[in-house]
């Protein structure tokens, strides 16, 4: 019992249930109370007026205790201010039908008026409580006057069916008011909670509405707005929800750029489709494009009537505008690769923390002999023999930004692992995820070579200036000399003439032939010398022991008669494997016979004389040939003297001086060299090299 009273105490009155404000039900029970006061004053004077004044004091009296009620409305004591009133007003109208005409009063109407009204108020186990109070009073109404505790005023009798049937009507009315209030109290409650819910979700979507950074809208069929959310005004470019309502009267016209589009979308709707992320280019207020992406779905009733369409509307031009930066930025990429991959130098793009190859071009594979998938995978520190690991890498990336871009020389390694010069120029570059390091490398072999084969140009150009200005010095001195002579003995002659002394005249005469000689021979030579390297016979394979054999059938008056001993020696013992060579026959005759020649001039006093000629070894791929012989030898110091232009260790021995000159320009000219090997007493040996076959 106690449980279910405390049950009752924890379930909330109906009238709190569909009203849930104390002030508003305090409100109410106040003018219950003032409307029920002024009924007992008006009942109280109307009473009076038929003189019945039992009544009209009860009434009178009744107005005291609903007046105090206050006290215990301003207490929220509503169910108890409820319960009092309805015994109180039961009680009276009980009193005034004993004293009137019983269970006839027709004050009794007032007992399902009573009924009604507390059902509003009161829980139903405490309605329970005032129906049977109030059938105990119509009971005694009855039951009282049949058993004569009292009389009515005017005698109507009562019988026992009066009681039931005003019972009847009592407790009817108590349990249908009890249901139409308790379901009018549900159905309220209901509402109320169904309009709180509606009012909860119309403000959180009136405030996600207000506060979306997209644009809202519902719009009529008809192309006007029926709404706009603050985002979709400033994205249009109006200052408010309401003044965007007002200006755009036709959507199609006002904000599409493309009138027909709405249309389109229409007719897509209509077809069942739902648009999403539509994009599109529509006005602004000032006239300006911008780019929007629209959602939009149509809204129908339970019937399926179109009511309107409603959707999204997102500003998306500078996404746009990135994509055509991207799509900028890609072209241009594409153009550049483009203009790489023409490009006649190897270009890579360097990731500058780890050396690794972004992106090279087609001369690039084809310099360094990789594939296009071998080579993605590798770093500058796997080709560069300039960047032995990444932390050199790093340093030089340092370089680069210090100097704004750097250019220098260095090596790169093929696959095969070959190395090959390079020139390299590296700068910075804002590649598509950062900036890199672009190199632009081109391989320098033949440039090299050119500089190489110009400083030999350089250098054999010096040396011939010097020798020409020697040239110059040694024949102004050397032709001078049988000038000289010749103008000397032609004075002896006229002289020797004029005395008339013949035999001095054929001396003078074979002097002056004799000089003149000398300056034919001179001549001759320095003609000779002039001509090698500007005139040359077309070059041909020739077996060197032939060019041996001529040069010794050209000299042999020389060698005869000093008994001169001649070996042709090869690295096997045996002449025919002498290596055959490629050249100009008659020059290289010429220098096997100058070297014959100068040893045959300089073997002294040797009692068996010996020339050998032969080869052995070779250099940079050249074979090596000599001639060698046991004459008087040369001192280191003229080794290289001997060589140049009129050069002539002894004076007084025969020649020009020339000879040797002659053979380090032939054989210069064919891209050999010479140089002797000789000590004083001991012979010497001339080396020379020439191309083979």
């Amino acid at each position: 019992m106690s449980e279910s009273l405390a049950d009752q105490k924890r379930t909330p009155l109906p009238i709190l249930e569909a009203y849930g404000n104390i002030q508003l039900i305090t409100s109410i029970f106040h003018w219950v109370i003032a409307l029920l006061s002024a009924g007992l004053m008006a009942g109280t004077f109307i009473v009076l007026s038929v003189k019945d004044t039992f009544g009209a004091i009860l009434i009178a009296v009744s107005i005291l205790p609903v007046l105090a009620s206050i006290v215990l409305i301003r207490r929220q004591k509503f169910e108890l201010t409820a319960m009092c009133l309805a015994f109180l007003l039961i009680s009276m109208i009980t009193v005034m039908a004993t004293k009137g005409l019983g269970v006839h009063h027709i004050s009794l109407f007032g007992y399902p008026t009573i009924l009604i009204v507390a059902s509003l108020v009161v829980r139903k186990p405490l309605m329970v409580i005032i129906t049977l109070y109030n059938i105990l009073c119509v009971a005694w109404l009855v039951f009282g006057e049949l058993s004569g505790m009292f009389i009515p005023t005017t005698l109507v009798r009562s019988v026992v069916g009066d009681f039931f049937s005003v019972s009847i009507i009592l407790i009817l009315t108590a349990i249908m008011t009890s249901l139409i209030t308790r379901s009018l109290y549900q159905s309220s409650i209901q509402l109320k909670k169904e309009l709180g819910a509606r009012q909860l979700t119309e403000e959180k979507y009136r405030a996600i509405f207000d506060n979306a950074i997209d644009g809202i809208f519902q719009s009529t069929t008809s192309g006007r707005f029926m709404s706009v959310n603050p985002a979709m005004a400033r994205m249009y470019g109006y200052d408010s929800p309401e003044d965007m309502l007002t200006a755009v009267t036709d959507i199609a016209t006002q904000l599409y750029v493309d009138p027909t589009l709405r249309a389109a979308l229409r007719q897509r709707l209509a077809n069942g489709e739902q648009i999403k992320n539509f994009e599109t280019i529509e006005y602004r207020k000032d006239g300006s494009t911008f780019w929007t992406s629209i959602n939009i779905q149509e809204i129908r009733d339970a019937q399926g009537v179109l009511r309107f369409y409603e959707g999204t509307v997102e500003d998306i031009s500078p996404r746009k505008d990135m994509e055509i930066k991207r799509q900028q930025a890609d072209d241009s990429l594409r153009q550049f690769k483009n203009i790489m991959d023409e490009s006649n130098d190897a270009i890579f793009i360097i990731d500058l923390l780890t050396s690794r190859y972004l992106y090279f071009n087609g001369r690039a594979r084809a310099m360094l002999g990789y594939t296009h998938a071998e080579l993605s995978e590798m770093a500058v520190t796997d080709v560069a023999s300039h960047i032995a690991n990444l932390d050199v890498w790093l340093a030089r990336v340092k370089l680069v930004r210090e100097n704004n871009g750097l250019i220098f020389e260095t090596s790169y390694r093929r696959k095969d692992g070959t190395h090959f010069p390079v020139e390299v120029s590296a700068r910075l570059l804002e590649y598509v995820d950062g900036p890199a390091i672009v190199a632009f490398v081109r391989d320098i072999t033949e440039r090299q070579r050119a500089e190489r084969e110009r400083e030999k140009l350089i250098s054999d150009l010096e040396a011939k200036n010097k020798e020409l200005e020697q040239f110059t010095y040694t024949v102004s001195h050397d032709l001078k000399a049988p000038i000289i002579t010749i103008k000397g003995f032609l004075g002896f002659l006229e002289k020797d003439i004029s005395d008339n002394k013949p035999e001095n005249v054929h001396k003078d005469v074979m002097r002056i032939n004799d000089a003149v000689d000398k300056m034919h021979r001179l001549l001759s030579e320095l003609l000779e010398l002039s001509r090698i390297g500007r005139m040359m016979n077309a070059s041909e394979l020739i077996p060197f022991h032939e060019l041996v054999q001529t040069a010794l059938d050209n000299i042999h008056g020389r060698l005869e008669p000093s008994n001169i001993t001649v070996q042709i020696l090869s690295p096997l013992g045996t002449q025919p494997n002498l290596p055959a060579v490629h050249g100009d026959r008659q020059r290289l005759t010429e220098v096997l016979q100058n070297l014959l020649d100068n040893a045959a001039k300089y073997m002294g006093a040797q009692p068996d004389p010996r020339i050998e000629i032969g080869q052995q070894g070779e250099e940079n791929h050249k074979p090596i040939f000599y001639v060698k012989d046991n004459g008087i030898g040369i001192a280191p110091e003229y080794h290289d003297r001997i060589f140049g232009l009129f050069n002539k260790l002894d004076p007084k021995s025969d020649g020009t001086g020339i000879g040797l000159a002659l053979v380090k320009r032939i054989v210069e000219v064919h891209g050999g060299r010479v140089w002797l090997e000789s000590e004083v007493g001991k012979g010497s040996t001339f080396y020379f090299t020439l191309a083979g076959s």
